[in-house]
Protein backbone atom coordinates (compact mmCIF):
# COMPACT_ATOMS: atom_id res chain seq x y z
CA UNK A 1 0.00 0.00 0.00
CA UNK A 2 1.36 3.32 -0.99
CA UNK A 3 0.25 6.61 0.76
CA UNK A 4 0.25 10.09 -1.62
CA UNK A 5 2.50 13.12 0.23
CA UNK A 6 -0.05 15.10 2.88
CA UNK A 7 -2.66 12.37 2.01
CA UNK A 8 -3.89 10.88 5.99
CA UNK A 9 -2.09 8.00 6.92
CA UNK A 10 -5.05 6.79 9.03
CA UNK A 11 -6.03 3.42 7.76
CA UNK A 12 -9.43 2.38 8.47
CA UNK A 13 -9.99 -0.42 11.04
CA UNK A 14 -11.94 -2.86 8.35
CA UNK A 15 -9.35 -1.66 5.49
CA UNK A 16 -6.71 -3.69 8.25
CA UNK A 17 -9.00 -6.73 8.53
CA UNK A 18 -9.61 -6.88 4.99
CA UNK A 19 -5.38 -6.93 4.37
CA UNK A 20 -5.33 -9.56 7.00
CA UNK A 21 -7.81 -12.24 5.67
CA UNK A 22 -6.54 -11.86 2.48
CA UNK A 23 -2.88 -12.75 3.61
CA UNK A 24 -4.58 -15.76 5.39
CA UNK A 25 -6.23 -16.55 2.30
CA UNK A 26 -3.13 -16.11 0.06
CA UNK A 27 -1.19 -18.12 2.83
CA UNK A 28 -3.54 -21.01 2.88
CA UNK A 29 -3.30 -20.32 6.89
CA UNK A 30 -7.15 -20.01 6.84
CA UNK A 31 -7.62 -22.94 4.73
CA UNK A 32 -5.56 -25.20 7.46
CA UNK A 33 -6.81 -23.67 10.69
CA UNK A 34 -10.68 -24.12 9.20
CA UNK A 35 -9.55 -28.12 8.30
CA UNK A 36 -8.34 -27.82 11.71
CA UNK A 37 -11.24 -27.16 13.88
CA UNK A 38 -13.77 -28.91 11.87
CA UNK A 39 -11.69 -32.00 12.38
CA UNK A 40 -11.47 -31.10 15.72
CA UNK A 41 -15.07 -30.42 16.35
CA UNK A 42 -15.72 -33.76 14.01
CA UNK A 43 -14.12 -35.69 17.05
CA UNK A 44 -15.78 -33.68 20.13
CA UNK A 45 -18.82 -34.21 18.37
CA UNK A 46 -18.63 -37.70 17.67
CA UNK A 47 -17.61 -38.33 21.37
CA UNK A 48 -20.54 -36.23 22.81
CA UNK A 49 -23.00 -38.40 21.08
CA UNK A 50 -21.63 -41.69 22.34
CA UNK A 51 -21.36 -40.52 25.70
CA UNK A 52 -25.38 -39.40 25.84
CA UNK A 53 -25.87 -43.43 24.12
CA UNK A 54 -24.12 -44.56 27.00
CA UNK A 55 -25.65 -42.64 29.52
CA UNK A 56 -29.18 -41.92 28.45
CA UNK A 57 -29.77 -44.66 25.92
CA UNK A 58 -33.28 -43.76 25.52
CA UNK A 59 -32.62 -40.16 24.74
CA UNK A 60 -32.80 -39.25 20.80
CA UNK A 61 -30.35 -37.02 19.07
CA UNK A 62 -30.94 -34.40 16.21
CA UNK A 63 -29.20 -31.38 14.57
CA UNK A 64 -25.76 -32.70 15.04
CA UNK A 65 -24.83 -32.86 11.22
CA UNK A 66 -24.92 -28.68 11.26
CA UNK A 67 -23.14 -26.66 13.58
CA UNK A 68 -21.91 -26.96 17.14
CA UNK A 69 -25.21 -27.40 19.07
CA UNK A 70 -26.88 -30.70 19.21
CA UNK A 71 -30.86 -31.24 20.33
CA UNK A 72 -31.43 -34.44 23.05
CA UNK A 73 -34.99 -35.38 22.93
CA UNK A 74 -35.93 -37.44 26.07
CA UNK A 75 -38.69 -39.54 26.14
CA UNK A 76 -41.30 -40.39 28.51
CA UNK A 77 -38.75 -42.47 30.39
CA UNK A 78 -36.69 -39.38 31.37
CA UNK A 79 -39.67 -37.15 31.73
CA UNK A 80 -39.26 -34.16 33.92
CA UNK A 81 -42.05 -33.57 36.80
CA UNK A 82 -43.36 -29.65 35.60
CA UNK A 83 -45.63 -30.90 32.84
CA UNK A 84 -43.10 -32.46 30.62
CA UNK A 85 -41.02 -29.87 29.88
CA UNK A 86 -37.25 -29.62 30.18
CA UNK A 87 -36.88 -26.72 32.72
CA UNK A 88 -36.64 -28.31 35.77
CA UNK A 89 -33.38 -30.72 34.13
CA UNK A 90 -31.91 -27.23 33.31
CA UNK A 91 -32.14 -25.92 36.47
CA UNK A 92 -30.91 -28.88 38.16
CA UNK A 93 -28.07 -28.69 35.58
CA UNK A 94 -27.43 -25.35 36.52
CA UNK A 95 -26.31 -26.30 40.08
CA UNK A 96 -23.71 -28.81 39.08
CA UNK A 97 -22.37 -26.39 36.78
CA UNK A 98 -24.10 -27.65 33.51
CA UNK A 99 -25.14 -24.31 30.89
CA UNK A 100 -28.13 -26.16 29.47
CA UNK A 101 -30.81 -24.43 27.56
CA UNK A 102 -34.71 -25.82 26.70
CA UNK A 103 -35.57 -26.28 23.22
CA UNK A 104 -38.31 -24.53 24.02
CA UNK A 105 -36.15 -21.06 24.49
CA UNK A 106 -35.75 -20.93 21.04
CA UNK A 107 -39.72 -20.97 19.94
CA UNK A 108 -41.17 -17.57 19.03
CA UNK A 109 -42.85 -15.75 21.06
CA UNK A 110 -46.38 -15.57 19.33
CA UNK A 111 -46.47 -19.44 19.78
CA UNK A 112 -47.55 -21.68 23.06
CA UNK A 113 -45.03 -23.10 25.56
CA UNK A 114 -44.88 -26.75 24.30
CA UNK A 115 -44.43 -29.99 26.13
CA UNK A 116 -41.50 -31.04 24.43
CA UNK A 117 -38.87 -33.04 26.28
CA UNK A 118 -35.42 -31.64 24.74
CA UNK A 119 -32.54 -29.59 25.56
CA UNK A 120 -30.38 -27.37 23.35
CA UNK A 121 -26.57 -28.24 24.06
CA UNK A 122 -23.60 -26.52 22.90
CA UNK A 123 -20.50 -28.13 22.54
CA UNK A 124 -17.93 -25.56 20.94
CA UNK A 125 -16.71 -24.53 24.15
CA UNK A 126 -17.07 -28.03 25.70
CA UNK A 127 -13.16 -29.21 26.45
CA UNK A 128 -12.55 -32.71 24.70
CA UNK A 129 -11.29 -34.04 28.32
CA UNK A 130 -14.98 -33.05 30.02
CA UNK A 131 -17.21 -34.45 27.54
CA UNK A 132 -17.71 -37.73 29.62
CA UNK A 133 -18.22 -35.99 32.98
CA UNK A 134 -20.77 -33.35 31.21
CA UNK A 135 -22.64 -35.83 30.02
CA UNK A 136 -22.60 -37.97 33.27
CA UNK A 137 -23.70 -34.55 35.17
CA UNK A 138 -26.70 -34.58 32.43
CA UNK A 139 -27.55 -37.81 33.49
CA UNK A 140 -27.39 -36.98 36.52
CA UNK A 141 -29.65 -33.59 36.03
CA UNK A 142 -31.96 -36.06 34.26
CA UNK A 143 -31.93 -38.94 36.77
CA UNK A 144 -32.64 -36.06 39.48
CA UNK A 145 -35.84 -35.11 37.85
CA UNK A 146 -37.40 -38.08 36.46
CA UNK A 147 -40.33 -40.21 37.63
CA UNK A 148 -38.94 -42.71 36.19
CA UNK A 149 -35.25 -43.27 37.90
CA UNK A 150 -35.10 -46.89 37.30
CA UNK A 151 -35.69 -47.34 34.36
CA UNK A 152 -32.63 -45.39 33.48
CA UNK A 153 -30.40 -47.12 35.18
CA UNK A 154 -31.86 -50.20 34.24
CA UNK A 155 -30.43 -49.02 30.59
CA UNK A 156 -26.78 -48.03 31.75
Amino acid sequence: MSIAAGASTHVPKCMLDQVALAWLIESGAYDRRLRTVRRRYRTRRAALIQAIHAELPTARISGADAGLHLVVHLDETTAPADHGRATTIVRTGADLGLHLCPLDFYRGTDQPPTTQRALVLGYGNLPDHAVDEAVALLRTAVDTNSTHESVIRRNR
